[in-house]
């Protein structure tokens, strides 16, 4: 079963409705995680960024493994150093497994049906080079991969970024990925989207049954 849900911000201007809808869905998106997540849960976070969301899902485990993904080495170390700052790196009870690599290229250490969670934020790192950005077909392969690692009852969280150009051949694809599996029986699916703005964030929410 597949839902569409409409995330709505009135505002004249709509710089902040951009705004809004990104760090209102983004808030959305940690409460779902939140929910899903047990003790000992073991996750995913395939776009590193600059940490903030692998930070997030640290606090939320306290306990478990946390698999991190990134290209760039300078995301890695900002992730790091986040996770430091905030006396995440080192928590007794939390693995955390950082790796320089596509998240299409997942580490062998996964095995399949082992992970409670996977979260995708895609486009490129802030205040990096916005050149360096997620690519469809690598996004897409990383997904249709991702899903078969998934427990039952495992999710896949995915805000896609429309805003750029590469975003929106991304945001495409995803959406039509996302609407493909409908036909599969085990997996259930909501969307979360601003209708103020074509090229407002959206989050795509996967669940197997």
């Amino acid at each position: 079963m597949f839902k569409k849900k409409l995330c709505l911000y009135k505002s004249p201007d709509p710089a902040y409705n951009f705004y809004m809808s990104y760090f209102n869905l983004l808030k959305f998106a940690h409460s779902l995680w939140k929910k899903k997540l047990l003790k000992n849960s073991r996750v995913i976070d395939a776009t590193a960024g600059n940490g903030h969301d692998t930070a997030a899902l640290a606090q939320m485990l306290g306990k478990g493994e946390l698999f991190v993904f990134d290209l760039q080495k300078t995301a890695l170390e900002n992730t790091k150093k986040l996770l430091q700052a905030k006396g995440l790196w080192e928590q007794p009870a939390l693995k955390i497994h950082c790796f320089q690599k596509s998240h299409a290229d997942f580490d062998p250490l996964i095995q399949k049906g082992s992970i409670d969670l996977a979260v995708y934020n895609l486009g490129y790192l802030p205040h990096g080079d916005k050149n360096l950005t997620t690519k469809t077909a690598t996004t897409l392969l990383s997904l249709e991969r991702a899903l078969k690692l998934l427990k039952p009852q495992g999710a896949l969280s995915i805000v896609a970024y429309p805003g750029h150009p590469e975003g929106v051949q991304e945001s495409r694809a995803v959406a039509l990925w996302f609407e493909n599996l409908k036909n599969q029986e085990k997996i259930k699916g909501r969307l979360f989207f601003s209708a103020l703005s074509e090229k407002a964030p959206r989050l795509f929410w996967l669940e197997k049954t």
